[in-house]
């Protein structure tokens, strides 16, 4: 699956959950795990332990969450992950949380935080922004560095509900891009050669606007 593919992904299920808050976490390796091998031992043990905890603490709540491996610049890894429940408590005026005891406990890096989302289309391109940074590094061969929780996923189906008609003449197709993706309601996009825009084409027009 390419970048824009997991955006199309991302941004369609967060519109078919648009009663969740968002938010974009970052955990660090342990500092004496500074090699490929040691720090994916690491965070994949310490993130299982936090997303139990979650579990723990929030059992009446569904929890979804996207989670990306990126390199830091010393060759050890990291860990991102956007997602609908976080163990952070406070935040400040800028929107970020502490999570440094919690990634401790769970045995990884004191370097950790949680920023809260403000929209769909805002959370979908900033984590689209860590696809596309992770993208050019280079992974073993079958390494997963992109995860989805099994209950991130959502099928599209087109309503046959009354539509409304609209003629754009030249202007920024990334602005009707937007439009339509923050609205909910169901929309035909038709180009200029009278073919129809799908959902998928519009993501990309996003897509592309944030690389």
């Amino acid at each position: 699956m390419n970048t824009s593919a997991h955006y199309s992904r991302i941004l369609r299920f967060m519109r078919t959950h648009k009663e969740e808050t968002w938010y974009f976490e970052t955990y660090t390796a342990h500092e004496k795990c500074r090699t490929f091998e040691s720090s994916l031992v690491n965070l994949r043990r310490g993130i299982k332990r936090v997303l139990q905890e979650k579990r723990n603490k929030n059992k009446l709540k569904a929890h979804y969450f996207v989670k990306i491996f990126e390199y830091h610049r010393n060759g050890a890894l990291h860990i991102h992950m956007l997602t609908n429940i976080t163990l952070a408590k406070k935040f400040n005026s800028e929107g970020v949380g502490r999570l440094n005891d919690i990634a401790r406990k769970a045995g990884m890096g004191y370097k950790a935080n949680a920023l809260l989302m403000n929209s769909a289309i805002g959370a979908a391109k900033y984590v689209t922004k860590y696809m596309i940074k992770s993208a050019h590094s280079e992974f073993p061969k079958c390494f997963r560095r992109i995860d989805y929780s099994r209950n991130f996923n959502v099928s599209y189906e087109r309503t046959q509900s009354d539509r409304d008609w609209i003629v754009y003449t030249k202007r920024d197709v990334t602005e009707i891009a937007y439009q339509l993706a923050e609205d909910a309601r169901e929309y035909r996009l038709i180009n200029a050669s009278g073919k129809e825009l799908t959902y998928e084409d519009i993501a990309q027009l996003l897509y592309e606007d944030c690389t």
